[in-house]
């Protein structure tokens, strides 16, 4: 007998195109480390209708003739056993149609000539055939609980190569390969389950559930469809909810570290508004424009002195200031601790008295030549006063 486990408290996480995985959990949710086989598994997460029972401890048997999916099952789920083949009447060989479209690969033509004609793409390969009996036979040691067949149109020739007097599944679910013709289109197989111990069960729609006669007392799980008591969500929205999760942390993180930075900028704010506030700033804010300002002031002084002759007469008097300045220690030593400040124009104003070197004798300053006779005479008085103030005892 198999062992029983009470319901798990968590909402049961649906991966299914239609909800096939909350009708069977609903009637298998006491089963406990269940075993399940799946004809048609494609992908290990993408509309699996064993994702959620693999979760939940199961294990089983995918059935997968696309060497790309059996590499993804095999990855995913460990404790399965992933066939890379299909699944027949019959062993041997089969060509299937591998459709742009996932969960669209068929070895029913009919199917495949649809696909086509609808404008979907595809490529027809070649590939291993089994038998369920077969399969069984080889891997299954305990009870089946639910298998579950997905092959677009393949249904019939998969359920008859099982072997379903040694190997009974509780529950069998088949995708019907055409909606629009779902009535009709379960006939053959649906005759074929029922003659061998499978009661019709429920029909979503997409798919047709039958279970086992000698489980008919989960036949009631199948009364209803899927509601809001089976206590559900979609797998979808459970990604969408983490990833709203994800960028819902990562916004908060961000507005921490934004209010951080704001409270880091408020707190020098008020830092340097207390310090523009104080004396000792208005004091040094003073001192520098004032110094500034003399600097300015006297860097331009030190340009207007540079040496020119039509600046001449004012280099005689600086040369005057000059001497002045000599007879009065105190002053000196005044003036020369006020021009320490400004190196600069301290040695501009230094050499701004002292007279240029006179002209050799016969020879008059270039340029001369170009002087009207008037600027001529004034030039040469100048040099005369500029020779007999050399000659003047300070």
């Amino acid at each position: 007998m198999h062992k029983e486990a009470e319901p798990a408290a968590t909402h049961f996480i649906s991966y299914a195109q239609n909800y096939e995985d909350v009708m069977l959990w609903r009637a298998l949710k006491r089963v406990e480390n269940g075993f399940y086989i799946d004809v048609g598994a494609n992908d290990p997460v993408a509309d699996s209708v064993t994702k959620a029972f693999y979760d939940r401890g199961w294990r089983g048997i995918n059935i997968e003739p696309l060497p790309s999916h059996c590499d993804d099952l095999r990855a995913a789920r460990p404790r399965d056993i992933t066939l890379c083949c299909a699944a027949g009447e019959a062993a041997g060989e089969i060509e299937i149609y591998d459709c742009e479209v996932r969960g669209w690969a068929s070895g029913d033509k009919t199917v495949a000539e649809r696909h086509a004609r609808q404008g979907h793409q595809g490529t027809w390969r070649r590939v291993p055939m089994r038998t369920l009996a077969d399969i069984c036979h080889e891997y299954v040691t305990g009870p089946i609980h639910f298998l579950k067949i997905d092959v677009e149109g393949m249904e019939k020739q998969v359920i008859d190569g099982a072997d379903l007097k040694n190997f009974r599944p509780w529950i069998v679910v088949a995708e019907v390969a055409s909606i629009s013709a779902i009535e009709k289109a379960h006939a053959p197989w649906d005759e074929s389950l029922q003659t061998q111990g499978y009661r019709f069960a429920y029909c979503d729609g997409l798919n047709r559930f039958y279970v086992a006669e000698e489980q008919q007392d989960i036949m009631g799980s199948f009364r209803y469809p899927p509601n809001v008591t089976d206590g559900f969500v979609r797998a979808a929205q459970v990604d969408a909810e983490q990833r709203a999760r994800h960028w819902e942390i990562r916004a908060c993180r961000a507005a921490e570290k934004a209010r951080r930075e704001e409270g880091k900028v408020r707190a020098l704010a008020r830092e340097q508004l207390a310090l523009y506030n104080s004396t000792s700033w208005k004091v040094a804010a003073l001192l520098s424009a004032t110094y500034r300002a003399w600097r300015k002031i006297l860097l331009d002084a030190g340009n207007w002195l540079a040496p020119a002759p039509a600046r001449s007469v004012l280099r005689l008097f600086l040369a005057a200031f000059r001497r002045f300045v000599g007879r009065h220690p105190s002053l000196k030593a005044f003036l020369s601790r006020i021009l320490s400040l400004f190196p600069e124009t301290g040695d501009r104003l230094k050499h701004a008295g002292t007279a240029p070197r006179p002209p050799a004798a016969g020879r008059r300053p270039e340029g001369a030549e170009e002087l009207s006779p008037s600027a001529r005479r004034i030039l040469v008085e100048l040099e005369e006063a500029v020779a007999q103030s050399r000659g003047r005892p300070d």
